[in-house]
């Protein structure tokens, strides 16, 4: 069975786009384990699923839509046209609720 293009590392991949924006990976092993620990796929597949999550995450990002992800919260572009903010543009998130409440107990 061939296997399937993956997608670049993050490092090769802000290379190969027209932007600089910074993107941090500190952590993704231990979320691979996870999704390996509670899906029973390989580690090949785990790798393939985080990066193309996050890799949607981003673009869906950088083409200024609102990411809304139930029981969990909205990730969204601040802009000066958006917000108070005058000088950046940056990702915020906004928890649901019942996250909030669940994480106060």
């Amino acid at each position: 069975m061939e296997k399937p293009e993956l997608l670049p590392d993050i490092e090769d991949y802000l290379e190969s786009i027209d932007n600089n924006l910074p993107v941090s990976t500190v952590g993704l092993e231990d979320i691979e384990g996870a999704i390996i620990a509670k899906t029973g796929v390989n580690e090949y597949d785990a790798k393939v699923i985080l990066r193309l999550f996050f890799q949607e995450l981003r673009n869906s990002l950088l083409r200024k839509n609102k990411v809304d992800i139930r029981s969990l919260g909205r990730f969204y572009i601040s802009s000066p046209s958006t917000s108070n903010n005058s000088k950046k543009v940056f990702v915020k998130f906004k928890p649901k609720k019942s996250l909030l409440d669940k994480l106060n107990g």
